[in-house]
């Protein structure tokens, strides 16, 4: 018998990778090599790359590469084998965010049973990625995107911001801000405090941690005129 703990785990893998889930609105080709939803139709090409998962029906837990998708139709065209069974009307799938060329979903959950590899497998799908770039302060009265996730595609974790702030000097200040969304559409609202830095700072990296997140992160700078800082960040993926 699985364990209550297997099936959640299996569950919040599954959920933490979702990238949308539908059901399809016409059935599919007899090969199981197509599946359709109307609702994704004038969509842009997220699905193409990615692995689709059946929910229920006769292909249940079946997982495929997706190879092709038309806007026009909202047809998802899955890798040359297809699945076990035609994906009919009425059927609940979703697109997860891995690719199949990477590794199958059934893999993974194959390995949820396996004591510890929950936990290695979760960290390599949770990978950390890092990216960067430089922001000039604009002047008081005005906040400078730094970092900013406006429209992720599903649960993301990023880590940690680092700003330089090594040529800020005496008489200048820096205001730091992180805002985020709680649901799609809301607007960004400040998670704690503003942090204020003021002047030659003897440790320059400055650290913001960021938490989970759904429906966008921010993170500002407010500074002195010309101020120019460097920064990073950490998410994983």
């Amino acid at each position: 018998m699985s364990s209550r703990g297997h099936a959640l785990s299996r569950y919040e893998l599954i959920r933490v990778l979702t990238a949308y889930q539908g059901i399809t609105t016409a059935d599919g080709n007899a090969a199981g090599t197509t599946l359709i939803d109307s609702n994704l139709v004038g969509r842009n090409d997220f699905v193409t790359g990615k692995t689709i998962l059946i929910m229920f029906g006769d292909a249940q837990d079946e997982d495929l590469g997706a190879v092709g998708f038309n806007p026009l139709t909202g047809a998802i065209t899955v890798e040359p084998v297809g699945f076990s069974a035609q994906i009919v009307a009425g059927v609940v799938f979703r697109i997860l965010n891995i690719s199949s060329v990477e590794t199958k979903i059934a893999a993974i959950l194959a390995l949820l049973s396996g004591g510890g590899a929950i936990f290695n497998m979760l960290n390599a799908i949770l990978e950390l990625t890092e990216t960067g770039g430089i922001v000039t302060a604009t002047g008081p009265g005005t906040e400078d995107n730094v970092y900013i996730n406006d429209a992720p595609a599903g649960v993301f974790r990023p880590v940690v911001v680092t700003i330089d702030m090594v040529d800020l000097a005496g008489g200048e200040t820096a205001t730091v801000r992180v805002r985020k969304r709680i649901r799609d559409g809301g607007v960004g609202r400040l998670i704690g405090p503003p942090v204020i830095f003021n002047g030659v700072q003897a440790e320059p990296h400055k650290d913001i941690i960021l938490q989970p997140n759904r429906f966008g992160v921010v993170v500002t700078i407010e500074g002195t005129a010309g101020v120019v800082y460097e920064w990073e960040v950490f998410y994983g993926v």
